[in-house]
């Protein structure tokens, strides 16, 4: 059975998320051991290229399930407009963009080499993850993914 670990707005910050799952007792070697993470991996801080490296291993292994949060939407919309609005800056969303294409020039072609890479990865994520007795999401279910509604 499954032990689950959940973390959420991991926001770039893998060292101390690093700590967190250390201290909570996950064991990488362990395979019962899994990460939930609700939402918003990247922005803000300092370490995308790490987290990003990270999580695409956690889910290459089926050891990570990645619940889409608002940052995911706000990065996509970034990329799609090839470049940063002022709440980009303010959010983190840029620089996340710049960190993850480090020997790119310019924000343009930032912005594709970084779609080449998330979109992938946003793309195995879900909305919602559920067990028997909970629900994990990052802020909300969205309706118009449940059956019947």
């Amino acid at each position: 059975m499954p032990k689950f670990f959940v973390s959420s707005d991991i926001h770039s910050a893998y060292t101390p998320w690093m700590k967190a799952l250390e201290k909570a007792g996950f064991d990488e070697d362990n395979e019962d051991h899994k990460i939930i993470v609700c939402g918003d991996l990247f922005d803000r801080m300092d370490e995308s290229e790490l987290v990003y490296d990270y999580v695409c291993y956690m889910l290459q292994h089926n050891r990570l399930i990645y619940v889409l949060g608002n940052h995911e939407s706000l990065m996509t919309e970034c990329i799609e407009r090839g470049y940063p609005a002022n709440h980009d800056w303010h959010n983190g969303t840029a620089k996340s963009i710049i960190d993850l294409a480090p020997h790119v020039e310019n924000f343009y072609d930032a912005c594709a080499v970084v779609y080449d890479k998330v979109t992938p990865l946003f793309n195995k994520a879900v909305n919602y993850f559920e067990t028997k007795n909970y629900i994990f999401v990052h802020a909300f279910v969205p309706l118009k993914n449940l059956d019947g509604l």
